[in-house]
């Protein structure tokens, strides 16, 4: 009794277990994390997963284990005694799908094992995060799905998805609307993302799932129809708000697969109902075709938008093509194993093209190819290619196969038949979803949710095939050991008689043995197994049946390994709070508590992104004040980065710019060591203007123009639209003293990038050399209010103030300029506010300024010269 009660709760634990995870994790998000929105749903799978897992484990060890099927029938009735043990009820998995999916996890192993970055294929790259881990956790999903959902239990499965999905869409409409219950700074421009944090991915997710309530409403009466209706048109309303091409067009190409498998006779069937949906579909498109959004800077209506998916000189569309050319180049120098899992952002920079950079911008990364096809072969080759084709083509068979039977059973039938009588709707909700989900990825990508529901809706499509109980690997008996059933067999002849009547003993001997296991009080639970044809390739699997102890082994051996990375997933995601804090600190300005929170994050899970901003944090310190732990700490956080991530190239070029900032500070050999990792990064990323254009003005604070000039025509070449590339040129005609040009560039840098700080103070530099004060206070004024924290800007400023006789204000600058930035313009400041004193006949103040000039830079010549004129040398 006890055994049984265990294995009641733990079936509730699987059920409910799923119930929750595919509601659950579309709707979570979680605003005091970094990552607001994979990695809290990324957490929810992760520490669900095991649980359900265990569950499984528990009620499959509980559940009695029939006669063994190869045995004679006469020996089962001696040995068909009820054991406990792995049952096969629990632990069956499909044959048609076993060996894809066991080849497509070896070959995600090998890919991961041959990876560029180890690291980033096990647990995916950041706020993506399909690596291994992922994959394997999809898997599991959809092995306890296939073996354990069937009948109802699959209604309460889609209805627990509609649900989601719809307060997912309201969540969504609400946002198009501008009802916010939570302020963002991505997507302001209605395009919604609700809660998966981009509309893309959003459109992919409620795509997937609008043909499941529409199966539903065909199939219900009542209030229940009532009920999946709504859901559909709320769901199909927030899709409309996303303004995502590639899902409208999933939608279309899903509709007509769900309507082509639903056949001509339900289509009748349900005339009245689809027309008024229809009907209410076409009023809300017409009703928000006229509205006008912001996509990309640039404003379009619904129906523009979903016409320009066939403009090819449509930016997002020709970036698409670019980036695909620049995968098939990738996948012709790696096509057996990719790249590893989720490393195409690492991968992609050195076969990107010139177009690309002009296209995308130099602040457009790309993580992903954006087509499936491309990705999966970029991710573990083409092998994994050909295991992924696998199975979309078995699934698409099988599914089409167990349709054909479902129509053609009876609804008297639904109860005795192993396919329910829903299942003529389900079947074409399964394979329109799947539809939907293919076609959309072949111009964007899976995230968690949308991998997660593909991998559930496959084992539901598959799940209604396996009999109550099935082996673990199916198992072809031989001809004296089948029962066939009298639908099976083709009546030809006395060949046909006699195998019906083969069949009808069978049969009798059945109701016997049922009834000797009630008069003897044992299980009544058992299986025989039922011949069914082989497949149409003519193969089947025929290893028998192994041990349960083995089994339990490789079973329990995937739950600690689940238990130990949900473990590792709440430590990632208590680190990212930490991170988050971290941020919030420096915005506030309080850098010691932002190093705090950051030291803290690490320590819980030492990712590259923490060690760079931990970094950035010391390295805000350092220009508050040169201290040489500072200095040290920042290099080595820089270098503990590049470390985890030896490809990234920006880690290299964030080292450089530190270099260069000591090297105008301390000296020319802190300058040479940035020259080296600008170089690095140029290696690694050798079409990106950025990192062309920083080098260049390290070799302009260098004084080597012509090594500069050259690397700004070569960042011109792959950008002419960068506005920095014209503020770097700016610099080098300042340092030749040709000014005008200067002007002429710095004012072409800001047509291009308005608000640019850097180019509105040399602009306001070259004014003033040119004696045009007013000009020059004025645009350094401007740059001011760009940023207000720059305590270089103030000290020009107050330059430009004495020159023009302001004194006061000039003294004011100065002091300013002291307190924020004391490095740079410490001693610099100090002079000229002895000249100041000076000229007021202040004489001790300006004595004191002198000398402090001297301190703090001992080569100052002019400083020591004003000191000797006051009779103080």
């Amino acid at each position: 009794m006890k055994e049984e009660s265990l294995r009641y709760y733990a079936d509730k634990v699987v059920e409910l277990g799923m119930l929750a995870l595919v509601f659950i994790t579309p709707l979570i998000f979680f605003p005091l994390a970094y990552d607001v929105f994979e990695l809290p749903k990324i957490v929810v799978m992760r520490l669900l997963t095991p649980v359900i897992l265990l569950a499984w484990l528990i009620n499959c060890k509980l559940t009695p284990r029939p006669a063994v099927t190869g045995q004679p029938r006469q020996d089962r009735q001696t040995h068909g005694q009820a054991q406990t043990g792995i049952g096969i009820q629990s632990l069956y998995l499909p044959s048609l799908l076993f060996l894809p999916i066991l080849f497509l996890l070896l070959v995600s192993l090998l890919s991961t094992l041959s990876s560029l970055n180890l690291y980033n294929s096990l647990n995916g790259e950041y706020q993506r995060r399909i690596g291994l881990y992922t994959v394997i956790n999809c898997l599991i999903l959809y092995f306890i799905v296939v073996n354990n959902f069937k009948g109802e239990k699959i209604t309460l499965l889609i209805i627990s998805i509609v649900i989601s999905a719809s307060i997912v869409a309201i969540f969504g409409i609400c946002q198009h609307f501008g009802v916010l219950l939570f302020k963002w700074t991505i997507f302001p421009q209605n395009q919604v993302f609700s809660t998966l944090g981009n509309p893309v991915f959003l459109a992919g997710f409620l795509v997937m799932v609008l043909p499941l309530p529409l199966s539903k409403f065909l199939e219900v009466k009542g209030i229940t129809k009532v009920f999946y209706a709504l859901s559909f048109l709320l769901i199909y309303t927030a899709l409309l708000f996303t303004y995502c091409r590639g899902a409208y067009l999933a939608f279309l190409g899903s509709i007509i697969i769900f309507f082509l498998f639903l056949g001509k006779e339900r289509i009748i069937k349900g005339k009245v109902s689809l027309s008024l949906l229809g009907l209410i579909l076409i009023l809300i498109t017409l009703s928000m075709s006229s509205r006008r959004v912001v996509i990309i800077e640039r404003e379009v209506s619904l129906k523009e938008r979903a016409v320009s998916i066939f403009d090819l000189e449509d930016r997002s569309v020709s970036i698409r093509l670019s980036t695909w050319d620049g995968a098939l180049r990738m996948i012709k120098d790696r096509p057996i194993f990719g790249f590893g899992l989720d490393n195409f952002v690492l991968a992609f920079p050195k076969y990107k093209s010139v177009k690309y950079g002009r296209l995308a911008g130099i602040e457009r990364g790309q993580a992903r190819a954006h087509n499936e096809v491309l990705d999966v072969s970029l991710n573990s080759g083409l092998l994994g290619l050909f295991a992924y084709l696998w199975i979309i083509i078995v699934f698409y068979r099988k599914t089409k196969l167990l349709l054909r039977s479902a129509v053609r059973s009876k609804p008297s039938e639904a109860t005795a038949s192993s396919l329910a009588y829903p299942s003529r709707y389900l079947f074409p909700a399964f394979l329109s979803s799947i539809t939907a989900f293919l076609i959309h990825n072949q111009f964007n990508f899976s995230v968690v949710s949308t991998l997660m529901l593909f991998w559930v809706i496959v084992g539901m499509g598959l799940s209604e095939k396996h009999p109550i109980g099935g082996t673990f690997l199916s198992r072809r008996a031989p001809e004296h050991e089948k029962v066939h059933s009298p639908q099976s067999i083709v009546h030809r002849g006395q060949k046909g008689r006699r195998a019906q009547t083969r069949a009808q003993e069978h049969k009798s001997e059945d109701r016997r043995q049922k009834t000797s296991d009630r008069s003897t009080g044992r299980s009544a639970f058992r299986h025989d197994y039922i011949g069914h044809k082989c497949p149409p390739t003519g193969w089947t699997m025929d290893y028998g049946l192994i041990k349960g102890s083995w089994k339990l082994s490789i079973f329990l051996l995937i739950l600690v390994a689940s238990l130990g990375i949900g473990y590792i997933t709440i430590k990632e995601f208590r680190a990212d709070i930490y991170f988050r804090k971290g941020l919030n600190e420096v915005s506030e300005r309080d850098l010691t508590q932002a190093i705090v929170f950051y030291e803290k994050a690490i320590e819980l899970y030492p990712r590259e992104l923490f060690y760079t901003y931990l970094a950035s944090a010391y390295e805000k310190e350092v220009k508050v004040k040169i201290d040489e732990k500072f200095v040290d700490k920042t290099i080595a956080n820089y270098k503990k980065a590049i470390k985890i991530n030896p490809l990234n190239s920006y880690n290299y070029n964030n080292l450089a710019k530190f270099y260069l900032y000591l090297g105008g500070v301390e000296g020319k050999d802190w300058l040479n060591k940035a020259v080296y990792e600008h170089k690095r990064a140029i290696k690694l990323d050798p079409l990106n203007p950025v990192f062309y254009n920083d080098l260049a003005n390290t070799y302009i604070n260098g004084k080597e123009l012509k090594a500069a000039i050259k690397l700004v025509k070569k960042a011109e070449e792959l950008d002419p639209n960068y506005a920095n590339i014209y503020c770097s040129r700016g610099n080098i005609y300042y340092y030749q003293g040709l000014y005008d040009q200067a002007i002429s560039q710095y004012k072409k840098a800001l047509r291009l990038k308005e608000n640019y700080q850097e180019a509105t103070v040399n602009l306001a530099a070259a004014y003033q050399k040119k004696g045009l004060l007013e000009e020059a206070v004025k645009r350094y004024e401007e740059a001011l209010k760009l940023s207000p924290s720059s305590g270089v800007t103030r000290y020009n400023l107050g330059i430009a103030y004495q020159k023009m006789g302001r004194r006061r204000k000039a003294e004011r600058k100065f002091k300013e300029a002291l307190l924020l930035d004391p490095n740079l313009v410490g001693s610099d400041s100090h002079y000229y506010l002895g000249i100041i004193y000076q000229e007021e006949e202040k004489f001790e103040l300006a004595k004191r300024e002198f000398e402090e000039a001297i301190r703090l830079n001992p080569g100052h010549e002019k400083a020591r010269r004003r000191l000797k004129e006051m009779g103080s040398i």
